[in-house]
């Protein structure tokens, strides 16, 4: 992912950097949800991907660019 843009209607902002950060992160786990995470299972149907060790949980620097503002 190389440009991500966000607009968030939260009402009025009390702390712009701190609600950057949660809306941020927010857009982070859905894109990892999204492009990262796999289910897989065994042939006898074992859930073979269990637990954060099999799989990237992505962080915010694993994106180029996001851009957050708040209406």
């Amino acid at each position: 992912l190389i440009d991500y843009a966000a607009v968030v209607d939260c009402g009025t902002v009390v702390n712009p950097k701190l609600a950057r950060i949660q809306t941020e992160g927010g857009i982070c786990q859905g894109i990892g949800l999204a492009m990262y995470e796999d289910v897989q299972y065994s042939k006898k149907g074992k859930m073979m991907t269990n637990s954060f060790m099999q799989y990237k949980i992505p962080s915010r620097t694993d994106f180029a660019k996001i851009r957050v503002d708040f209406e």
